[in-house]
């Protein structure tokens, strides 16, 4: 096995986590300083990043089909890969469910809920660009730690922005719609932590 090679795989899987950054750091700006006639730009640019992700998990897949050696276990790569796309997917489908609804304000825990997501992505990405280190647990798990731990908030905030919709009076279409915004929220963040769990699997395995 060639440096070369093992490199290559791990270089893939970091490129992967960097678009998901990439997607979380542009909802989070963008839901920042919310401007509706700027959505459709933004959920274009969020589409391209996707298709990214797409082409690079098709990159992977076909090394997988001719490379004889690989650093990890085949079905391990192509998880990890099939999960950081899932992730990306379900970023751009939480935007453009606020694209679709015509929101106009981003109320304030869309708003929280788009920067712990951006935060999470930063772990993912800080995991992935470390993740050839596999053996070196010390160095891997805080990343792991820190994912779970910002999705637990993140969920505390959904529960929480959940509880206030429901005390509004009378119910709203807003409400409503806010109610799958929400959903699709948390969609992304169990992405996120399925990522987490895979990696934290990779690592036992290897170690």
């Amino acid at each position: 096995m060639t440096k070369r090679k093992v490199h290559h795989y791990f270089a893939m899987l970091s490129e992967l986590s960097k678009i998901l950054l990439g997607s979380a750091a542009l909802i989070n700006s963008s839901l920042s300083k919310f401007n509706i006639t700027e959505g459709g730009k933004v959920k274009a640019t969020l589409n391209d990043m996707r298709q990214r992700g797409k082409f690079q998990r098709r990159n992977i897949r076909s090394r997988l089909y001719t490379d004889f050696i690989t650093p990890l276990e085949r079905d391990d790569i192509l998880s990890l890969a099939d999960d950081l796309c899932s992730a990306i997917d379900r970023l751009y489908e939480a935007y453009a469910r606020i694209c679709l609804f015509r929101i106009s304000k981003i109320r304030e825990e869309g708003v929280a809920l788009s920067r712990l997501l951006n935060d999470v992505c930063f772990e993912i990405c800080s995991l992935f660009t470390v993740l050839h280190d596999y053996k070196n647990k010390n160095r891997l798990l805080p990343h792991i730690d820190e994912i779970v731990r910002l999705s637990s908030e993140a969920g505390k905030v959904c529960e929480q922005a959940s509880a206030n919709l429901t005390a509004a009076a009378p119910p709203s279409l807003e409400a409503a719609l806010w109610f799958q915004i929400l959903d699709k929220f948390n969609e992304g963040f169990a992405a996120c932590q399925i990522i987490a769990k895979k990696a934290d699997l990779v690592i036992l395995k290897n170690s």
